[in-house]
């Protein structure tokens, strides 16, 4: 993985905008935009279906969310964990925003995430 031979900064630059990718189509509602940067597998766990479900109970309660601030960057031998603090709208207090990378096929992807609000 050449990801992994670079410096945290340039990992979290590389990474982070796939993140917040996937946050902005959470926020907008639009599935297209949430999946995008998913592989086929993570797709398939998180398809419209599920974004909905999901989405129609977290959403009324937390409103938008926003990565904060960094908490761990982590470098496995094939992929890379982040995990961010996590700002919501209508909550005030912080959740964690986990996020799992992979570099396939020369491409890098959201191979999972999870949130803890």
């Amino acid at each position: 993985m050449i990801l992994l031979n670079k410096s945290d900064e340039e990992i979290l630059n590389a990474l982070t905008p796939l993140a917040i990718d996937m946050e902005n189509g959470w926020n907008e509602n639009n599935y297209q935009k949430f999946s995008l940067n998913m592989t086929d597998d993570f797709r398939n766990q998180v398809d419209l279906e599920e974004f909905n479900k999901q989405r129609n109970e977290a959403y009324p309660k937390l409103g938008n969310h926003e990565l904060s601030n960094l908490v761990v960057l982590h470098k496995n031998p094939d992929n890379i964990i982040i995990i961010w603090k996590m700002k919501y709208e209508k909550r005030n207090e912080l959740g964690l925003a986990m996020y799992y990378f992979k570099e396939l096929n020369d491409k890098i992807v959201i191979i999972g995430s999870m949130f803890h609000a």
